[in-house]
Parts: C-alpha cells; structure tokens; sequence
C-alpha cells in the first residue's frame, strides 16, 4: 500500500495552479512549477507500469486503490476546450496520453457502482463536506425551500472553500457522472448533487465552466424525474442564469454558449415541448438572460456578443413558432450587426471579429426567417437592407477581401427571404440590380423573365 501511496503523492497538483490566470505574472512560481511539471510525467510513467504489473501478476486492484488512481490521475486527462482554453495548465499531451492508458483499464473503463460510490464517498466527499450548499439539504440532494443557518449562510459559503487547492477536481466527478447508469441516480445522487452545485455556484468563472460541464454530462442519463422531484432543476436554472452575467473572464465565450446549450437541454429533459413550463424557461432565457442580461450589456464586447449569437440558433429552433414573441428585439439586432461596416477605418483590427460576428448573425438570421416565415412579410426590407449594407461592405473591404462564407449566409437568407415573401424578388430584388447590377447580381442572382 505504501509503494502505491508514494505513487499518488508524486502526482498532487500543486495549490499555485488554483489562482492561475494570475500566475504568468509570477516567474519564480512559474520556475518552480516547471520544475514540478517536468517529474509528473515520469511519475505518471511509474504509476502505469505498477498498474501494468499488478495485472499481468493477477494482483486484486481493490476499490480503494483504483478510486485512488481515478483521483490523482483524471486532472491530467482533461483537454483543451475547443475554444481554445486551457482548463488544466497542469497537464501536456504528453501526460494527457499517459492517463488516458491508466484509466483505460477495465476495472476503470467500465466501472461498478461500488467503485463510483467509493469515488464519491471517500475521495469527494470529504473535500466538499466543509461547504455545504446552503439551498441543498446534503443528506437527501433535495432542494431547501430557504438557506440553511439563515440570510447570512450565502455569505458565509464563500468564505472558506476548502475544496479549491485541488486543482481539476471536477474532472473526477465529471468521471463519476459519465459512467453512472440511470437507475444508479437515485443511490448516489446525494453524494452526487452537492459537489455539482459547490461548482456550479462559485463566484469563478472558471469553476462555474466546470461545475456547467459536469451538469451538461449529467442531462444525458439522468432520469427527468429525479430533477423534478428534488427541486434541483430550478436551482441549476437559477445558477445558469447567474453564470450569463460573466461577460469580462477568459471563459467568458466558452462559458456562455455552454450555459445556453445547458439552459435548453435541461429545459428539453424537464419540460413537455409545448407546454408553458417549456416556453416559460427558454422566453426567460432568450429575453432575461441573452437580450436584457447580455446584448444590453455587451455592444462592444464582441466575443461575448458571438458566443450568444452561435448559442441561439437550437434555442429558436426548440422554441419554433414561438419565436415571433421577440422579433422586435431580435431582428433589429441581427441587422445592426450585419450592417457593420468592417473596412471602417482601413484595415482594422478587429475586422475579422466583426466578419465573424456577421456571419453568426447571418446564421440566427436564416432560422428566424425558417421558423418565423409567418411574420416575415413585416420584416421583409429590413432585412433585405441589413443583407445588401452587410455585402456592400464586403466589397468595399481592401483587407479582409471577401469572405465567401458569409457571401453564401447573405444568399442563403436572400433565398429563404423569398419563399417566405414570394412578391419580393418581383420587386426589391429587381430594384437592386437596377441600382447596381454588378454588385448585387451575386446576392440576388438574375430575376426571372417576366420581372425583365
């Protein structure tokens, strides 16, 4: 046992990496946590090849010590996100590939209840217990209808939080939700919840990004009806809705469209399609959270701006017809976007953030004109005016040239604009190729014979 307990002490992270978006501006901690970095792999290396021979030797792995190898080594699994972001600057690809062959043993590849529970009991547990939620009842996972130990308890949740100097952590309960079988939920799930909304309730951005992740793998196979009957549906809702208020972190984009694609597939797992449970929690989410809660807030936040945008579309689509309720906020904002200007002033920096912001509104723009063709006849010239500006400045453009994937959106919605309002290639389409045949004929194309 001693040999396998020198192993996981070799692979502790370090507390310095909890604070470490502030950590580039501290050369010697840097220094000295590269110098930690550079023994993990080895580390890792020696622990492989124990696991390795206590199999080949047909040693019993007992679910203590294979909890333990889920603990010390899942942080060092953890990936790049697609944005981009470093969730774990503790790791390399190098260590990354080692622990993905650690934990691709069977014994953790396909684990038995009894080890998730192990996990939970005694590797999680005891480093969560000291901050209890205070609107979570610990010992059931239900949903308390006040704070425990009264209005201040919020307050006092924050001020000891003896669960961050173990950086990554969340990724061994991501490991735990993934692997859980529905009709496991209901054994474990008060071991399960209160590490969920420690995470998905801090006040970080980057621990509330990883408390969102393990709620996002949860929805896959959690039964509905444990969300319901426990309440915490509508306390992950009300942590949802507080994460859209981080607009200015390094997480911010990635946090945003993961909370929106959080927001409607737990609406999707709780509510009936159709019912006003359903319109209820995506109208909050569509007007409170993204129109009041971001785009009032965030004009000049480009990022922040894209993200919601990229987020939106399934959110439109789920919602069908029910998106007409909010065109008067919706397509005002798609056409000031698209009507940017990029090359204003010459060659600017952020023009392809601009391009890139323009061709997310493009893509809301199309699903809207989709589900929403009813009430296009309204909408119909400014739209067309927000797609004819946004080409123009594409062909003004002497720096980014032409973006060809946005010159395919503008089509694109040009010809959903005309089957939702056949009349308008009869007449404004015509009116702009009269104006100016050689710049709009690639938009519009060439109208039929008898508009000629």
């Amino acid at each position: 046992m001693a040999e396998w307990d020198s192993c996981f002490k070799s692979l502790k992270i370090p507390t310095e990496y909890d604070r470490f978006q502030n950590l580039y501006d501290d050369q010697e901690a840097l220094k000295s946590l590269e110098t930690w970095k550079n023994n993990v792999y080895s580390a890792l290396d020696v622990l492989k090849i124990r696991v390795a021979h206590s199999r080949a030797e047909g040693e019993h792995l007992g679910n203590s010590t294979l909890a333990n190898i889920v603990f010390y080594v899942m942080p060092y699994a953890i990936e790049s996100d697609n944005d981009g972001l470093d969730l774990a600057p503790w790791t390399t690809p190098a260590m990354q590939h080692a622990a993905f062959d650690i934990l691709s043993i069977p014994q953790i590849s396909q684990p038995t209840i009894a080890l998730l529970r192990q996990v939970l009991l005694k590797n999680l547990k005891p480093i969560f217990s000291a901050n209890p939620h205070p609107y979570l009842n610990t010992t059931t996972g239900r949903k308390l209808t006040r704070p425990a130990g009264g209005p201040g308890a919020t307050q006092d949740y924050y001020d000891e939080q003896t669960w961050k100097p173990y950086p990554g952590i969340w990724s061994v309960l991501a490991w735990v939700i993934k692997n859980t079988p529905p009709d496991a939920y209901e054994d474990l799930w008060p071991l399960l919840i209160p590490p969920t909304m420690t995470l998905l309730d801090d006040f970080q951005s980057r621990h509330k990004l990883e408390g969102v992740r393990v709620v996002s793998f949860m929805l896959y196979t959690i039964p509905k009806q444990m969300l319901r009957r426990t309440g915490v549906d509508e306390l992950i809702f009300t942590s949802l809705k507080a994460g859209l208020s981080h607009l200015t972190d390094p997480e911010t984009p990635t946090l945003l469209r993961l909370i929106i694609s959080t927001w409607l597939n737990l609406t999707l797992k709780v509510d009936e399609p159709h019912t006003s449970e359903f319109f209820d929690h995506l109208c909050t989410l569509v007007v409170n959270g993204i129109i009041e809660g971001i785009w009032i807030y965030s004009e000049q936040n480009l990022v922040a701006m894209e993200a919601t945008l990229d987020a939106l579309p399934d959110v439109l689509r789920a919602l069908g017809i029910g998106t007409v309720s909010f065109l008067k906020s919706l397509i005002p904002q798609l056409a000031h976007i698209m009507a940017m200007r990029a090359t204003v002033p010459a060659q600017p920096e952020n023009a392809d953030d601009i391009i890139a912001l323009q061709k997310s509104a493009g893509r809301v723009m199309l699903v809207i004109i989709e589900v929403g063709a009813c009430r296009m006849e309204g909408w119909k010239f400014t739209i067309l005016d927000c797609v004819a500006r946004c080409w123009v400045g594409l062909f003004d453009s002497n720096s980014s040239g032409m973006d060809m994937e946005l010159q395919n959106i503008l089509r694109e919605i040009m010809l959903k604009l005309t089957i939702a309002c056949p009349d308008i290639s009869q007449n404004a389409y015509k009116a702009l190729l009269m104006e100016d045949h050689s710049m709009f004929a690639g938009l519009v194309g060439t109208p039929p014979a008898s508009t000629q």
